[in-house]
């Protein structure tokens, strides 16, 4: 499968702004780009070395550094092996890389689990009809790892009335480490009564009641941490793609399990619903 930068910048959770400079570095190289349209695609391996080149990142290597550590790199090489193989390299290295290497060893793991999963995953995505809801919103533009905060920000907004648990809508494909447009909801019984306006707010955003209408989507459910709902949103657009269908945004996570919930210090039994709006 094929994924459009766009696309491949949601399931690798990278702005499109860095793959582009990754691609300038040459450590992340789209499949194909189209003569005419000048369009990058991405496939699966890309998606793998994404993966690794993120995570050697968040671990502060540098560009030159990743370059090397790839340099030895196997073709169709899968992530998991690569990074073990690092592992046993990093065993000789400066005392830095110690914690390095414990947490490339949990990556790995984590790899493996999730490829030994890969069949059973693929039948997780379901295709229904949603009820129309009432929702209390606040638009913004920020970061995502603001969420958590504006969350409590809409509860402590439109708690009295609410009817479930929080949700986001992402008015965008592309994922963005600043500046993402996102909303945080939570459904309503019934709409506030006008006379109640929201406190005063610092963050620019934008309140809204109103109402999502029923509507078919394709469904799939993340099990685990959010740091790796990528994987998610890889299995529910590559569905989409095989059964030729066509999405519209915004994206709509519920989350049904997490933080502050059932389980707030168990993120591998976080439950994330994904949903996918088809025109």
């Amino acid at each position: 499968m094929e994924f459009p930068i766009g696309e491949f910048s949601r399931v690798a959770r990278l702005p499109v702004k860095t793959i582009r400079y990754y691609q300038e570095e040459g450590i992340l190289l789209p499949r194909r780009t189209d003569p005419d349209s000048g369009y990058r695609y991405y496939d699966e391996a890309a998606l793998e070395r994404a993966r690794v080149v993120k995570k050697l990142r968040d671990l502060d290597f540098s560009i030159a550094e990743i370059r090397k550590l790839l340099a030895g790199e196997q073709p169709g090489e899968k992530g998991a092996v690569l990074l073990q193989r690092k592992v046993l390299e990093f065993d000789k290295t400066i005392d830095r890389y110690r914690t390095a290497r414990r947490e490339l060893e949990e990556f790995a793991a984590y790899e493996r689990r999730i490829e030994a999963r890969a069949a059973e995953l693929g039948r997780s995505v379901a295709e229904r009809f949603v009820d129309a809801l009432i929702l209390g919103g606040y638009r913004v533009r920020g970061s995502y790892e603001e969420l958590g905060r504006y969350i409590g920000v809409v509860l402590k907004r439109f708690g009295r009335w609410a009817a479930g648990g929080p949700f986001t809508l992402y008015h965008e494909m592309e994922y963005k480490e600043e500046n993402a447009d996102f909303e945080v909801c939570v459904p309503l019984r019934r709409a506030p009564p006008a006379a109640d306006p929201p406190e005063a707010d610092t963050a620019g955003g934008a309140w809204s009641v109103r109402t999502l209408p029923r509507r078919r989507c394709l469904v799939t459910l993340h099990r685990g941490p959010y740091e790796q709902i990528g994987r998610s949103y890889s299995r529910l657009l590559a569905h989409a793609r095989s059964a030729g269908a066509v999405s519209r945004l915004p994206i709509e996570e519920f989350y049904l399990r997490g933080p502050g919930m059932l389980l707030p210090r168990s993120p591998g039994k976080y439950l994330t619903e994904i949903r996918l709006v088809l025109k």
